[in-house]
């Protein structure tokens, strides 16, 4: 969230000399270009998904697998997988 916060911030200061210089290049800025933006992301496909399927997977694949830190085999969590087995 403080990333996206930062970028913003540096966006906002690179071009507001020129969004403030041109008339009605603000209300362009913050209407026409997100919605044209928008509208190419939901275009996008990774994998054969839409792209915001594919973020929301990616996410929860994330938490859920990469930071608790799952050892998987076969699609399926191993529970013991520092203990020798000792027979």
């Amino acid at each position: 969230m403080i990333v996206w916060f930062i970028l913003f911030l540096l966006f906002w200061y690179l071009l507001q000399p020129v969004i403030m210089s041109i008339g009605g290049l603000m209300f362009i800025y913050f209407t026409v270009a997100p919605y044209y933006i928008t509208k190419y992301i939901v275009k996008l496909k990774q994998d054969g998904k839409k792209l915001f399927f594919f973020l929301w997977d990616f996410v929860i694949f994330v938490f859920n697998v990469q930071l608790r830190k799952v050892k998987l085999s076969y699609d399926e969590e191993v529970e013991y997988h520092d203990k020798k087995n000792n027979i």
